[in-house]
């Protein structure tokens, strides 16, 4: 995932590798029609940092934290796995 992205290229790109449909987007996520369009504006960027490997210092982890997710999932009132599965099987 980029560095920072909107939840509407993180879809797309779901659909794009799974073959799937805007329908089983918001099958996974419990979402109506009009929250999953209001989730495609969301703005994900990258989480904490993280150790990396051998290497000394820290790096940052190339995916959005629980809390963020968990945040976006709560105020569009959808679910948090749902969105958490399609953002880390990418």
């Amino acid at each position: 995932m980029q560095a920072k992205t909107t939840l509407g290229k993180v879809f797309e790109t779901w659909k794009r590798n799974n073959n799937g449909t805007d329908e089983q987007l918001m099958g996974l996520l419990g979402a109506t029609p009009t929250q999953y369009r209001e989730l495609l504006g969301e703005v994900l960027t990258p989480g904490g940092s993280m150790k990396s490997g051998d290497q000394s210092g820290t790096v940052e982890s190339p995916r959005p934290t629980k809390q963020t997710i968990d945040s976006i999932a709560g105020r569009r009132g959808v679910s948090a796995a749902g969105l958490t599965s399609i953002i880390n099987s990418l």
